[in-house]
């Protein structure tokens, strides 16, 4: 079983990890390698909500793990980069369209030329940076 989160956290440390917002403002999602319903599958959902992570479930193991890589390739790369915030990437006017767009388009190329579909489109991608940027986690 592979699985991401997308569930705000501030590393103050090392090991020292704080979550951010309220408890429902993340969200996870997993996949079984076989891609195939199981009891096991059912069984670690029911755990991780009783954990407040929200989590939901695809028959799509790559396209499930890269969609989280390529979260993270836009935003936290360029933010280390820049040593910004990620709230202040979104203060360049062309930041989304100039910057994170061509990111995303390059990184979902790779994925459709290996014959791998994410779990999500590009202009979801494009929305849920904008969202997480400006929104869910700007500082």
């Amino acid at each position: 079983i592979g699985g991401t989160a997308m569930i705000a956290t501030v590393l103050n440390d090392f090991g020292d990890v704080d979550f951010m917002g309220a408890e429902s403002a993340g969200s996870s999602v997993y996949a079984n390698l076989t891609e195939q319903p199981s009891q096991v599958m059912d069984n670690l959902l029911v755990d991780f909500q009783a954990a407040h992570l929200n989590p939901s479930y695809t028959e799509n193991f790559m396209g499930t793990l890269l969609k989280k890589v390529f979260f993270n390739a836009v935003e936290n790369s360029i933010a280390t980069m820049f040593q910004s915030r990620m709230g202040q990437l979104m203060a360049y006017d062309g930041f989304l369209e100039g910057i994170a767009r061509p990111l995303i388009n390059e990184a979902y190329d790779a994925a459709e030329a290996a014959g791998i579909k994410l779990i999500e489109t590009r202009d979801e991608m494009v929305a849920q940076v904008d969202y997480v940027s400006n929104v869910a986690n700007p500082l």
